[in-house]
């Protein structure tokens, strides 16, 4: 511990430096406890203690604890002490270390990054690289940041690591990073970050958001090698795979994760949102096709239950070859235009006798949609719910609700 030794001499505080690490970097033995109570250290740090109170009502600047000298000092130096905090210093307070050195703006950001493996504890079990965005400041390249040595950090020193949240950590909103015009500039997990989560043996779950993109190949391996993993959640996922191959690839992992939601909105420029998890089976699609050739993507996904139809975008065309889906039991659909009453037509032709639950959002009368059809098409409906919407009149008599147990009616956000 020579470099240690340098550094509590050097500040006057030797003694109450190894009273500290005989404290806090290692188990507190019954003979640690008496050299606490006997020692120099010991009385000088009680004397601090008691001392403390009497400083601060005297409105004097308040001491600092012994612990905060400590943390300091390494924080200052931690160039030098890195290599000895996993041999010295007990996990619980590597992370206080890991706290201190982030939020530390007079250390260089390459000792900062070179100390973070040696501030990773065993006994880690939730990271987000988010956090490292103090690491960023106007001087610092944003280039410098390598994503991939981070995850082989993690995957090697953090073994019992059970949730992990995968961010940009770059400062998004600073003068430096708008300047440089780097906002469309994304991270991309290639294989080798693949497999480094794939060694996080423990890991129970797992979130890539916006900024960072995954390829759908790298999404699957990830869901059929991380045996405990109950949830992963991705925000961009790049399509890479074939059509006949994704459907299989659902179907597959539809046993280990009963829940499977699937936002396609981005599906004209290859990409998804995905949630795969252990709870209740569900299988949940969000979508928002322009053409009947987006259409042909929602068959791949098997057995959707439960699907989200969002038509207000402005160059919707008319969507006529709508897929069947027998599993379906709850739709909601958002129709405002007279381009989007259509595909709701031919959505309840085709898929309306399968619905359980129906929900209609923003309505207008252009629709053409009374009520009686809706009951019509809908036939073993149990729920319908009306949101902004204004039906077209219909005097005539509603032969039959089917088996309806619930029906709420929003006009003008009134119930």
């Amino acid at each position: 511990m020579p470099v240690m030794r340098s550094i509590f001499a050097s500040t006057g505080i030797w003694t109450l430096g190894i009273e500290f690490i005989c404290l806090h970097f290692n188990n507190a033995s019954a003979l640690t406890r008496a050299f606490y109570q006997s020692s120099a250290a010991g009385r000088a740090a009680r004397y601090f203690k008691i001392n403390q109170k009497s400083e601060t009502a005297a409105g004097k600047m308040p001491l600092l604890s012994l612990k905060e000298i400590v943390v300091s000092k390494i924080v200052e130096n931690i160039d030098s002490c890195r290599k000895y905090l996993r041999k010295f210093v007990a996990p619980p307070m590597l992370q206080k270390l890991l706290e201190e050195v982030l939020k530390d703006g007079n250390t260089d950001y390459e000792q900062k990054w070179q100390a973070l493996p040696h501030l990773l504890s065993w006994k880690t079990e939730n990271f987000e690289t988010g956090v490292l965005s103090k690491l960023f400041t106007k001087t610092c390249s944003l280039s410098r940041f390598k994503l991939d040595e981070l995850l082989e950090f993690l995957a090697e020193h953090a073994a019992k690591l059970k949730r992990l949240i995968i961010q940009d950590p770059r400062p998004q909103h600073d003068f430096y990073y708008w300047s440089l015009d780097l906002r469309h500039e994304k991270y991309h997990l290639e294989k080798k970050d693949v497999n480094s989560i794939c060694q996080m043996s423990n890991l129970a779950h797992l979130g890539i958001e916006k900024g960072v993109l995954i390829r759908l190949s790298g999404f699957f391996e990830i869901c059929s090698e991380c045996e405990n993993l109950l949830s992963i959640n991705c925000k961009e996922i790049l399509i890479d795979v074939d059509p006949e191959i994704l459907r299989t690839r659902f179907g597959s992992l539809k046993n280990k994760f009963p829940l499977q939601e699937c936002d396609a909105r981005n599906i004209r420029w290859s990409k998804l949102t995905l949630w795969f998890s252990r709870l209740l089976p569900l299988q949940r699609l969000i979508a928002s096709p322009r053409t009947d050739h987006e259409l042909n993507f929602y068959e791949i996904i098997p057995d959707v239950t439960h699907l989200t139809l969002d038509c207000t975008d402005p160059f919707l065309e008319p969507l006529d070859r709508f897929p069947r889906l027998p599993s379906i039991e709850h739709a909601e659909l958002m129709c405002s235009t007279e381009i989007s009453a259509i595909t709701l037509h031919n959505f309840l032709i085709i898929n309306g006798q399968f619905l359980e639950s129906l929900i209609l959002v923003d309505l207008k009368p252009i629709a053409d949609v009374t009520l009686k059809y809706v009951f019509e098409r809908c036939s073993n409906l149990k729920s319908l719910e009306l949101r902004r919407s204004d039906l077209t009149e219909d005097h005539e008599l509603i032969p039959s609700f089917g088996p309806l147990q619930r029906f709420v009616w929003e006009l003008n956000d009134l119930k």
